[in-house]
């Protein structure tokens, strides 16, 4: 299918779900996504099978029906957290203040009165977009670093999306002078850094106990101007609200200003990522080929892990 052609028809499928958004009740509008979501991971049998390596690795202990239903149970939470979104561009951003609990409050507003600013981490878990609206709701504006979609009319959509509550949507080439500007201004930049990136790009840290190359990017930044990191996300409950949770912030001058005071951060931000997954683990991005860059020096930290995969 040309691109062209396959870009109108998503463009049109989202209109067509956002008016289906207003027509219906939310809860329904959510479970016709889950729906989808559980057809789609038996369709795509492709992602459904890195989804389900991934967790084997991931937890050896497990039963393989115990594998098979959390990787179509990510499936079916995407898919609600996909019509989410849709009712939310549907219906404006106001439809999300009721539906949220905040845990944490305290360590949010003691980031945010860094006069270095704060770096904000989280990962492609439960529903980080809503958690950008809800977060610019209460503490304030943040700049959320963000690469483009594919199509344009989605990408417009969903920085519509991402700006409805006054955050500020920076692309990955601007990152770094946006960022600085915005922790000088004693302000908030957010990062998602669970995901997997070339060699040249990152540094190997254990993740799940396996190296995994990560982004060094917001611990860099971190270290070279002070601002508290503050780990936080967004947990979809079983009656679909929010709980969106910050934990205590992390202070990078406890990490020291040497050549690896960078990886030790690192490394401390996939450590609160692999927490929050190993509590909800339905509800990341499994279907991610998180481990797919492979180190080409050998690191006796992850002998074990590679001996074992």
């Amino acid at each position: 299918m040309a691109r062209s052609v396959r870009f109108t028809l998503e463009a049109l499928a989202l209109g067509g779900f956002k008016i289906l958004a207003m027509a219906v009740p939310r809860p329904l509008f959510l479970r016709v996504g889950r729906g989808l979501g559980a057809i789609v991971a038996t369709l795509d049998r492709k992602h459904l099978t890195i989804a389900r390596d991934n967790l084997r690795r991931s937890f050896p202990e497990w039963s393989d029906a115990r594998v098979d239903e959390t990787a179509r149970g990510v499936w079916v939470h995407f898919g609600g957290v996909m019509f989410d979104l849709v009712g939310i561009l549907a219906r404006g951003p106001k439809i999300v203040d009721p539906l949220v609990s905040i845990e944490g409050r305290e360590h949010a507003e003691r980031a945010h009165r860094s006069p270095n600013g704060v770096v904000l981490i989280t990962g492609h878990f439960g529903n980080w977009e809503t958690h950008g609206i809800v977060h610019a709701k209460n503490f304030g504006s943040i700049g959320v670093i963000a690469r483009p979609l594919e199509n344009p009319s989605l990408d417009q959509a969903m920085t519509r999306l991402r700006e409805s509550a006054g955050n500020e949507v920076i692309a990955k080439e601007h990152a770094m002078i946006r960022s600085m500007r915005r922790l000088k201004a004693a302000q908030g930049v957010a990062f998602v850094v669970d995901q997997n990136v070339q060699e040249k790009e990152g540094i190997f840290v254990n993740f799940f106990g396996r190296p995994a190359c990560t982004t060094p990017f917001a611990a860099k930044l971190a270290i070279k101007t002070g601002a508290l990191v503050l780990p936080c996300r967004a947990v979809m409950t079983p009656d679909f609200r929010y709980r969106v949770i910050y934990d205590p912030p992390i202070d990078p001058r406890d990490f020291g200003t040497d050549d690896a005071s960078v990886a030790r951060l690192t490394q401390a931000m996939m450590n609160a990522t692999e927490a929050w997954i190993r509590a909800n683990p339905d509800q990341w991005l499994w279907m991610h080929r998180r481990w797919h860059t492979k180190k080409t020096v050998a690191d006796p930290r992850f002998e074990g892990a590679r001996a074992s995969a």
